[in-house]
């Protein structure tokens, strides 16, 4: 099986999160779209990341007040939901 074919946490590769730690460099609202993409696009595995549930869910309101102040409320409602099953799947 090539890596193409397996279930893949980009969450769990290191050089993935290089990237991302990276990401400081670059402006604040460059990161919280590319943080929204890979939230939406990644959900499952932002849920199931180790990650402690109270650090993913300040992450998520972090991005739902940046788009909040941008009066982006379609996207502040799935990062919502997000938030709801991380608080849910600890519950």
């Amino acid at each position: 099986m090539s890596d193409l074919d397996k279930n893949i946490n980009p969450f769990d590769d290191p050089d993935f999160m290089a990237f991302m730690m990276s990401m400081k460099k670059i402006s604040e609202d460059r990161l919280m779209e590319m943080s929204y993409d890979l939230l939406i696009k990644n959900t499952d595995s932002a849920l199931l990341h180790d990650a402690p549930a109270k650090h993913k869910v300040n992450a998520i309101d972090r991005v739902i007040t940046f788009f909040e102040s941008r009066e982006e409320y379609e996207k502040c409602a799935k990062l919502q939901n997000i938030r709801n099953k991380i608080i849910k799947s600890e519950a």
